[in-house]
């Protein structure tokens, strides 16, 4: 025999159409969103991990120096025998080393590990005037084996004029198809966008703190095109890829470590990069990966959340049914058959939700999330794939999580026996008697007190919603002011106008330039940290340099390892088993970069160089006119330290946006369900003071009131909750990141969060009042036994 309680299902959704409704849209558009996004992420990600083997990417790549690295000493006219500069005795060691050996023959000892290499060989030249002036465009022979490119739009280049760019570098420059770009003086014409294989991020060099889609690009041109440029930025790079392609990662950096040994005696090699290693390779990945983490563990506390709100809701309905519930207990209805009825709902409501969350996700959400995607990588084209991790993630646990909290609470708000059940006594022992309230405090005071009291478990369910929304918008609307505070500091912190990094030292008469010297070391972690050495009683430099061991460390590196002052760091050379130790004086305050700086001469000493050795200039005066350019190996300005914040705010900004739009939408969801909930289980004390002659709008204040108290005292605690979940959260999340940013949260940013909040509440409030005018005065009278 059907259930007669079934019957009651469709006039229970009429009643409590408008709360189900709410909860139903929230959470087929959570469900939607992140069914969307592990679509989208998993389909990306599936896409990525088969371009190694569709496009054979490498497995490492190694730089060699070049002839054209020594011919510019003699065309820059240095003095070889200036032995103050070191040369006297480092040139003919260059001469008699460097090309003792070819690019052949140690290619041929590379591939005698086990790999196959082929030249990557590229020219980093800048943009001229147009829409792309300044950039950095580094440009490439078409691949023929290794490193293949994914086309999207148009063609590769036909004739020598044409040029084939990164469609990411194209879409952030407004740059189409057809449109003329200039590269080194010379025009040539886009044929094509596509995305480089082994550039999913685009990383200049892999010890950049954050790659730019914005102002370098790589692009492809003829073989004849190629040639005709000049050989200014020309580098002899070697992509190799590995003959057992089942190594694992430590593996892959073993055999780059044998690859190097083998390299390193012949004085030629000036890098080399595992894959594992290769930010311009992995960080996509990786970024991808975690992203997914977060999101998932996101829908289930939001779940968790939406579980406890039906539930809460399911007790409520139970404690005002409590004379039916006892009458159908007596006429031999199970506790079974009782839970089954008040779990119905909630599991009907969350499965069609998650049915059509789920087809919202695999069609317009998973389409948001891929252009998200594209805007911040370099990735190759993708078709999208069923998700089974995606549906059980989505759809099966969360409806585990509902059934498993809602049979809990309900299970326990239908322990009474029918006797209890008849005479509304559901309260436990304890509690049945009402907590004394001081006498002097005014009736609404009082009032307000015990519907905070009868409604405590709403109010933390209520608590818990408002801290993880306050977590959210706080995330959502730090990130602008985390930037604008990092800009800031960065050009308050910088050391010249101007950081030139010379290929070989070379006299210059600018008597605001000074000497310094610049390494690259590596920390325990294989993170690249930079070593300065500036001279004594530096112009450049704010502080008095040490002696000895100890060194200044710049602000970020203190920061992001949380280095304290006396501490011993142990720094060592990726491309040789040297370890240099260094004792930490303290903090310099230099946020760009993790480096640490010493004394010019104590720099010489520790690296073992001539005590006249340096590496290039500091300068608030272009150097331009005095230097050969081909004798610049790169030269840093306030463009180049703001790349950071720039790229940040370009590829994350939608997503902090979506934080704060969904932390707002929560805060709305959480704070009407719960307070409706509350006036729904106070209908008879409502209606009773409306017979005392209340009006709507006292009686509002009452009760709206009372819940506002609790969102006040909940703002107060999620605010500063917030601001310690982020400060752990961003650390986290900074530790994937090669660099660091300091975390930046200004006051108004606090205060912002409660402002929202608080608005939230008036507008659900104002809702609110129109459910009290519905309570009608026979309200009372039911309950008159």
């Amino acid at each position: 025999m059907r259930n007669p309680l079934y019957k009651r299902l469709p006039r229970e959704l009429r009643q409590e159409l408008g709360k189900y409704v709410v909860l139903f849209l929230f959470m087929v558009l959570m469900i939607g969103l992140i069914c969307g996004y592990m679509v989208a992420d998993g389909s990306m990600v599936r896409a990525y991990n088969e371009s190694f083997d569709k496009y054979e990417v490498e497995n490492g790549h190694f730089s060699l120096a070049t002839r054209e690295d020594d011919n510019i000493l003699l065309m820059s006219g240095v003095d070889l025998q200036d032995a103050d500069l070191g040369l006297e005795e480092m040139v003919p060691m260059m001469f008699g080393m460097l090309f003792n050996e070819t690019d052949d023959s140690l290619v041929r000892k590379a591939e005698a590990k086990g790999v196959e290499v082929e030249p990557m060989f590229y020219k980093d030249k800048t943009s001229g005037s147009g829409l792309a002036e300044g950039d950095s465009i580094r440009v490439y022979k078409d691949r023929t084996h290794l490193n293949r490119i994914a086309m999207f739009e148009g063609r590769k280049p036909e004739a020598d004029d044409e040029i084939l760019v990164d469609r990411l570098y194209a879409e952030n420059r407004g740059l189409e198809i057809g449109q003329e770009i200039d590269v080194d003086g010379r025009m040539f014409t886009i044929c094509g966008t596509c995305a480089f294989s082994d550039y999913s991020a685009l990383f200049k060099t892999n010890t950049e703190m954050m790659f730019d889609a914005n102002h370098f690009t790589v692009a492809v041109v003829t073989d004849a095109a190629w040639d005709a440029m000049d050989d200014n930025g020309l580098r002899h790079c070697y992509a190799w890829r590995n003959i057992d392609q089942t190594l694992d990662d430590d593996a892959q950096r073993d055999l780059s470590d044998e690859i190097r040994d083998e390299l390193a005696p012949s004085g030629r090699l000036t890098d080399i990069v595992a894959r594992p290693d290769n930010n311009a390779l992995m960080f996509t990945g990786d970024d991808m990966s975690s992203d997914m983490v977060m999101m998932q563990t996101l829908l289930y506390i939001v779940m968790v959340i939406m579980a406890f709100v039906f539930a809460i809701s399911a007790r409520s309905t139970i404690e005002r049914e409590a004379l039916a519930i006892g009458t159908l207990r007596a006429s031999g209805f199970t506790r079974g058959e009782l839970l089954w009825h008040y779990i119905t709902l909630p599991i009907l409501v969350t499965l069609v939700a998650a049915l059509i969350g789920n087809i919202l996700g695999y069609t317009c959400m998973k389409g948001i999330i891929v252009q998200a995607y594209y805007h911040s990588y370099s990735l190759p084209p993708y078709v999208t794939v069923w998700n089974g991790m995606a549906f059980l993630k989505t759809t099966v646990i969360p409806m585990i999580i509902i059934v498993l909290v809602n049979l809990l609470v309900i299970a326990k708000a239908l322990r009474h026996p029918p006797l209890q059940f008849l005479r509304k006594e559901l309260r436990s022992g304890r509690s049945r008697k009402a907590l004394r309230l001081p006498r002097h405090w005014r009736f609404p005071v009082r009032f307000r007190a015990r519907v905070i009291l009868q409604n405590r478990s709403a109010y933390l369910t209520m608590l818990l919603g408002i801290s993880l929304s306050a977590v959210l918008l706080l995330f959502g609307i730090m990130m602008k002011p985390l930037l604008a505070n990092f800009r800031e500091v960065v050009l308050d912190s910088k050391i010249a106008e101007y950081q030139y990094i010379l290929k070989f030292p070379v006299s210059v008469d600018n008597e605001t330039a000074e000497k310094y010297a610049i390494c690259t070391l590596e920390n325990e972690r294989d993170e690249s940290i930079g070593v300065y050495g500036f001279e004594r009683g530096s112009a450049y430099f704010g502080a008095e340099l040490p002696e000895g061991d100890e060194v200044y460390v710049s602000s970020s590196y203190m920061e992001k390892y949380r280095l304290k002052e006396g501490q011993e760091l142990v720094l060592h050379d990726p491309f040789e088993d040297d370890e240099y130790r260094f004792i930490v004086k303290q903090s310099y305050e230099y946020p760009s970069t993790l480096c640490i700086f010493l004394s010019l001469d104590r720099f010489n000493e520790v690296m073992g160089n001539k005590p006249a050795y340096f590496t290039g200039y500091l300068s608030d005066e272009p150097l331009d006119g005095e230097i050969n350019r081909k004798l610049i190996a790169s030269t840093i300005t306030e463009r180049d330290l703001m790349l950071t914040a720039d790229q940040l705010e370009s590829s994350m900004g939608v997503i902090f946006s979506l934080f704060g739009i969904f932390a707002v939408l929560l805060y709305v969801l959480i704070l009407y369900l719960l307070a409706r909930i509350a006036i729904e289980r106070n209908a008879y004390s409502i209606s009773m003071v409306k017979i005392l002659g209340y009006s709507d709008g006292e009686i509002g204040m009452l009760y709206n009131r009372a819940t506002g108290v609790v969102v006040v005292l909940s703002l107060v605690f999620a605010t500063g909750f917030a601001g310690i979940a982020i400060n752990w959260i961003y650390f986290a999340m900074m530790q994937r990141f090669t660099g660091w940013l300091p975390l930046y949260i200004p006051v108004w940013c606090y205060a912002a969060v409660g402002a929202i909040g608080l608005a939230c509440y008036g507008l659900v409030s104002r809702i609110l009042l129109g459910q009290i005018r519905r309570i009608p005065m026979a309200e009372a009278l039911k309950g008159v036994e």
